[in-house]
């Protein structure tokens, strides 16, 4: 095979050209240039299955061959990206960026990875490096448009968006973006044009490029549809935009609209409540304390002020302080289950299971037709290794109310563990795992029955199924520590 045959194979199979021909030259002759390009492949294939460990591994290997080639650091950098690894793919770039100083790849790249590490100054400046080598990359453009959001540049991060849409094309992977453009540009204009939201919104609830934008996009309709009703009370449209930011995670641009509905109306309790919950997200916790104490002196019978005081203060490990504001917020809202929840779960971290038991399980009977709080009942027993017998029938209650919800075939499947029933268990998390293949906690839960039960090689696919899903929680520490301990045996 001729070198240029190989740099053709090489840039039809990976679209870097550029960025391989430093792997080309490198390695000369053919019997040592068709390692490379069948480790590239076999790499790819484990990423595009969600392999991440194997995927790592076989990258890793194509550096130690090709050591001169920024391609295996541009391969590891999307990897580490993937798996929410912020610190390592910017590491893998950097390392990108010393063998090919030019690479627009590792650019966006390490734009990207620093704008989901909060980095956002650092993030705009490399971004803009990449743009102004190739000022069509819809991903750079996205993520610059994103850093300029979340760093409170709304104007500009606008302006970054309308480029491009204006940009795109119509292939899968511009949808992509585009779509992902139009949920951005509607949270940035929801509270004074909300007109123009819905028009947003509509379009990326309508494609299912990203699924995940599709949902939280028809989720912000309803709101959209209502601040646009309430245009003549801007404090109160612009409470509404706030908690609907909120909810879709948009810690930054809800704290904006929750500050510009205090500052249009400092009495405005729910806003301000709304605000000191934003803050503590945003890691104010004493400005957060501060703001939602004003709420709660303004008006003392408000429960969702009383709550995230509540909450706050348990956070922050002054259970005390906390407990005392949150029976308050119960008295005022009985019927709220998620106040009884949080209450419980701060006399369960100061040791009182008994009153606990009986909170969980009175906000249990306020929602018996919630999956999700029925599995934090069960988890109340079972996590602590408390009554675990009833753990088992609140789970076993829940299997037979929703036989197709993964996470409670998984919460199921733990509680027969827990309950030394491991082949029963072992049943239950096969199903969860069918169910849901891509959520990682059933896997590793699977790994430690199958381990129990000697099956120790199935054991470990299901561990390294846990670590390659998981993203940035200790349940893939838990589940290497596990692969360690059966490497020992």
């Amino acid at each position: 095979m001729t070198l240029r045959e190989v740099v053709h194979r090489l840039g039809r199979a990976f679209q870097f050209a550029p960025i391989l021909l430093p792997l080309c030259v490198l390695l000369v002759t053919a019997p040592v240039l068709e390692p490379p390009l069948r480790l590239l492949r076999e790499a790819d294939g484990k990423f595009a299955r969600k392999e991440f460990a194997l995927a790592l591994d076989g990258y890793a290997s194509l550096a130690t061959v090709a050591p001169r080639s920024a391609l295996p650091h541009l391969r590891l950098g999307q990897v580490h990206l993937a798996k929410a690894r912020y610190d390592e793919a910017q590491a893998e770039y950097d390392k990108a960026l010393a063998l090919d100083p030019g690479s627009i790849q590792a650019l966006a790249g390490l734009g990207s990875a620093l704008v989901e590490a909060g980095r956002y100054g650092e993030s705009i400046f490399v971004l803009q490096r990449a743009l102004a080598g190739q000022p069509g990359l819809a991903e750079a453009r996205y993520h610059l448009g994103l850093a300029l959001m979340r760093s409170n540049n709304v104007a500009q991060a606008g302006e970054q968006f309308q480029v491009l849409l204006a940009q795109a094309g119509d292939s899968s992977h511009h949808r992509l973006w585009r779509q992902r453009t139009h949920y951005r540009l509607a949270q940035i204009v929801l509270s004074e044009r909300p007109d123009v939201a819905v028009a947003h919104l509509q379009e990326a609830a309508s494609d299912q490029a990203d699924a995940e934008v599709a949902e939280q996009a028809a989720l912000l309709l309803p709101t959209a549809r209502a601040v646009s009703l309430h245009q003549d009370r801007p404090a109160y449209a612009a409470a509404l935009a706030g908690q609907a930011l909120l909810r879709v995670q948009e810690t930054s641009l809800a704290r904006q609209q929750l500050e510009k509905a205090v500052g249009l109306d400092p009495s405005y309790v729910d806003a301000l409540a709304y605000l000191g919950y934003a803050y503590w997200l945003g890691g104010a916790g004493g400005k957060a304390v501060d703001v939602l104490a004003r709420a709660v002196a303004l008006e003392p019978r408000a429960p969702v002020a009383q709550y995230f005081l509540g909450f706050v203060l348990a956070r922050m490990d002054r259970l005390e302080a906390a407990l005392v504001e949150l029976e308050r917020a119960a008295r005022l809202d009985p019927d709220n289950t998620y106040l009884w929840i949080e209450l419980a779960g701060v006399l369960a971290a100061r040791g009182d299971y008994a009153r606990a038991e009986v909170l969980f399980e009175r906000a249990g009977g306020l929602a018996t037709d919630s999956a999700d709080v029925q599995l934090l009942v069960a988890k109340f027993y079972l996590d602590r290794f408390y009554m675990v017998e009833q753990g088992l029938a609140v789970a076993r209650a829940a299997a037979e109310k929703w036989p197709e919800n993964a996470e409670v075939a998984s919460e199921l499947g733990w509680a027969l563990y827990v309950n030394r029933r491991p082949e029963d268990a072992r049943d239950a998390l096969r199903k969860a795992v069918q169910l849901a293949p891509d959520l990682p906690e059933p896997h590793y839960r699977l790994g430690v029955v199958l381990e129990q039960l000697g099956g120790l090689a199935e054991a470990a696919v299901e561990y390294r199924r846990a670590v390659d899903l998981d993203r940035g929680t200790k349940l893939s520490e838990r589940a290497r520590e596990a692969l360690r301990g059966l490497g020992g045996r």
